[in-house]
């Protein structure tokens, strides 16, 4: 894996990414508590890199990147000041996103604040208040003792519920069919989904972790999406 860059943020903190490749700039975000090396391990830096500048993101609060107990660093609006600074320290005016699980409910909220956005691809998210009291509440009893992730999980509160119509950019949304509640409640939006101008696309048998392990298979799907016309 490529050695991490570093940059300081709005609010002081300390963001690592990495950049491999060259082309179109692509932006990769991963789950809640894992860093970018999972897509350098899986082997999506590798394959992706042949077209694309991939740049690996650490979220605030995972890999290198710095971590707080405080619920106020993890907003919407600071993430976006990230994506956007690292956008700008690599010289890129306009890029994609990718993101899996965690990432890609960021990349869902992204795509619908920033005007920079040109594609994104979410592995497993759907839209509207995925962050209901209830799913806040026994998230907080699993972290509670431990002061960062439960400052992370108070600060999903403030964290609305994006529908498909607000995305700013063409959209792709991948799931399995063993995906859990994640594709039960993606079948039920698929008509607004679809309405939107989004692709759904279910893979038969693949779960939450095999949407990002099976790369001979999602990967194929995932290029021709990013390099349409």
């Amino acid at each position: 894996m490529p050695a991490a860059h570093f940059l300081t943020a709005v609010d002081h903190a300390r963001i690592a990414y990495d950049v491999s490749g060259v082309g179109p700039v692509l932006v990769l975000y991963y789950g809640w508590q894992d860093g970018r090396d999972q897509w350098h391990k899986l082997g999506w830096v590798q394959r992706l890199s042949a077209d694309f500048t991939v740049i690996t993101l650490d979220l605030r609060g995972c890999g290198e990147s710095d971590a707080f107990d405080d619920p106020a660093r993890y907003t919407p609006a600071l993430h976006l000041s990230d994506l956007h600074a690292v956008a700008d320290e690599c010289g890129a005016a306009r890029f994609a996103l990718l993101g899996y699980s965690w990432g890609a409910t960021v990349t869902r909220n992204l795509a619908a604040l920033s005007n920079r956005v040109t594609r994104a691809v979410m592995f497993s998210t759907y839209f509207g208040n995925i962050f209901t009291e209830t799913f806040l509440a026994e998230l907080f009893a699993l972290y509670r003792a431990d002061p960062i992730m439960a400052a992370r999980v108070q600060g999903l509160r403030v964290w609305i519920g994006i529908e498909a119509a607000a995305l700013k950019c063409p959209a792709l949304i991948l799931t399995g069919t063993a995906d859990g509640d994640v594709v039960k409640v993606l079948e039920t939006q698929r008509s607004v989904i679809e309405a939107a101008g989004i692709t759904l696309r279910v893979f038969d048998g693949l779960n939450h972790d095999g949407l990002v392990g099976a790369v001979d298979t999602v990967l194929p799907c995932v290029q021709a999406f990013l390099m349409a016309d």
